[in-house]
């Protein structure tokens, strides 16, 4: 049926152009806008807003001028360009002073009260949206104009962590609402997994994403409705679909979830995408799409909310490129989090969000408390997908892999030598090299004696060269890489020395300093090890869980 509409509209275009009449082109252009409504056509729209711009002096009928002007409202609200947004209601507002047709003042009040809730002034967007329910439900509509509401009040009691507010009255509109019940299933079962009654939510849930997401209809509200389904797979940990969602959802994170005509707005779509990202491991993905809403948009509870989101991530802005800004000093990246963090906290109780501020200040408090622990112990922390590293000589944040692994297992052992048939743990059969049998390869030897001269041609070595100095010799002690291996222990060998290299690599990316000392200190071989000057030991800590 959608693929017959689009087809009818598409031939009532080609005879409005014909026929060169302005009212019939703009109503044909507005019947694309209409029939086209969704995901599905979302690239088309730029070309049909351009050539519907022009027509508008043009136009005779009232009301099809209008529809136009609307059309230039919508589109800066999906674009999440709330100045523009601004602009253009103004500009409607002015062309529409004093007209007999009711339902186009009332969307200015409706426009200007999303734009209120947008900028953080939660309490007159509710205000405004339930003066516009009362002064205009008899032409408008009960319950479409209803409806209208319960969206809003459903995003006032999500700024608030209040959702159980709404629990009863989103199963009433559902029940009235079987045409779109699937929307509203969706939206009660986020609305219980934010009150922790997780069973319930996936109840409702698993019948709503089956699939493929199938019965979220492809309409004007698909966008927004997806957002709520990605939020719901968060809260209720649901690893399989939040991976589906971020490739479903990617592809829209420039544009913003706009209920409807504009009435309502569920914020940069970008945020949520980053948050999905996070939890599929895709750290730098991640930060990438965070970092551009902070970027690119004013200050308001979505921003805010974003920036708790990259504080919980525990990296810094500013480090990660390329993120568009002011050059400033390379800094911790969990001193960088804290600042993000006290920021949110900062703005969220400015807007009366207490709960959001006081859990931006836990997180916060966790990132001091973290960094202060870390900057007297090395120390190792595995999150979902991702190793961040702490250590004097730097900090790195990079993806979870097998040579990530390894290598922390060696930082948590310094001095033991570990044969590469269990750091490989592919083959536990073959034989283990003795105590006495060399230790690194031939490359390791190479770049251990090369780092010795350079030390060694210092004219004034410092005491910590010194030490590393002594450290080195002690490690070529044993005499360079002899093949005389199995053909299966020397593919083991190249396993775990390549991996082992790419995760250094990977660390030297993003922390030169600790790239040098790891580099320096990790050799690989027969047989693998991890030995600073000083001898001390990584804290290893497992974070998925937390």
């Amino acid at each position: 049926m959608a693929a017959r509409r689009a087809d009818e509209v598409d031939e009532a275009l080609d005879y409005a152009r014909q026929f060169g009449d302005a009212d019939l082109w703009a109503e044909a252009l507005l019947g694309q806008l209409h029939a086209k409504w969704g995901p599905d056509h979302l690239v088309e729209r730029p070309a049909v807003l351009a050539e519907l711009e022009p027509l508008h002096d043009d136009v005779r009928d009232e009301e099809l001028r209008y529809l136009i002007r609307s059309w230039s409202v919508q589109s800066a609200l999906d674009l999440g360009d709330l100045s523009r947004a601004e602009a253009e209601i103004d500009r409607f507002e002015a062309e529409c002073e004093g007209t007999d047709l009711p339902l186009f003042p009332r969307r200015v009040r409706l426009w200007r009260a999303n734009l209120s809730m947008l900028r953080g002034d939660i309490d007159e967007a509710v205000a405004v949206n339930q003066s516009v329910l009362a002064d205009t439900a008899a032409v408008a509509g009960s319950p479409f104009s209803f409806q209208n509401a319960m969206v809003t009040f459903a995003i006032e009691r999500y700024f608030r962590r209040g959702l159980a507010d709404v629990i009863d009255p989103v199963r009433s509109v559902r029940a009235s609402s079987p045409r779109v019940g699937a929307n509203w299933d969706v939206a009660l079962a986020f609305s219980l997994a934010e009150c922790g009654r997780e069973e319930e939510a996936s109840a409702i849930f698993d019948g709503v994403v089956a699939d493929g997401f199938a019965a979220v209809t492809r309409d004007l509200n698909w966008l927004p409705v997806m957002l709520l389904v990605a939020l719901t797979a968060i809260d209720l940990e649901d690893r399989a679909r939040t991976s589906e969602l971020l490739e479903t959802l990617a592809p829209f994170a420039s544009l913003d979830a706009t209920h409807g005509s504009g009435y309502a707005s569920y914020g940069p779509v970008a945020r949520v995408v980053g948050m999905l990202a996070a939890r599929c491991g895709r750290t730098s993905e991640a930060v990438g799409h965070l970092a551009t809403v902070l970027v690119e948009r004013g200050s308001g509870p979505w921003t805010s909310l974003t920036r708790l989101e990259l504080a919980r991530l525990g990296v810094a802005v500013d480090e990660l490129d390329p993120i568009p800004g002011p050059t400033v000093p390379r800094r911790s990246r969990s001193s960088v989090a804290e600042e993000q963090a006290e920021q949110a906290a900062a703005e969220l109780q400015t807007m009366g969000l207490d709960l959001w501020a006081a859990e931006a200040r836990q997180v916060q408090r966790l990132l001091r408390s973290a960094r202060e622990r870390r900057e007297d112990v090395p120390t190792a922390r595995r999150s979902a997908g991702s190793w961040s590293l702490w250590h004097p000589s730097g900090v790195a944040t990079v993806d979870g892999s097998r040579g990530m692994d390894i290598l922390v297992r060696m930082l948590a052992h310094p001095g033991e030598a570990f044969d590469v048939i269990d750091l490989d743990g592919v083959d536990s059969g073959l034989p283990r090299t003795s105590a006495t049998e060399p230790n690194m390869d031939a490359a390791a030897m190479q770049q251990v004696r090369a780092r010795i001269e350079r030390i060694e041609g210092r004219p004034r070595p410092s005491s910590a060269e010194q030490a590393e100095l002594t450290a080195l010799r002690a490690a070529i002690a044993g005499g360079s890489y002899a093949p005389n291996v199995s053909a299966e222990v020397e593919k083991a060998r190249v396993r775990v020395t390549k991996a082992v290299r790419r995760a250094l690599a990977a660390i030297s990316e993003v922390s030169p300093g600790l790239g040098v000392h790891l580099s320096s200190t990790v050799s690989t071989g027969r047989r693998c090890s991890y030995s600073p000057a000083d001898g001390r030991s990584w804290q290893v800590e497992d974070g998925t869980d937390s």
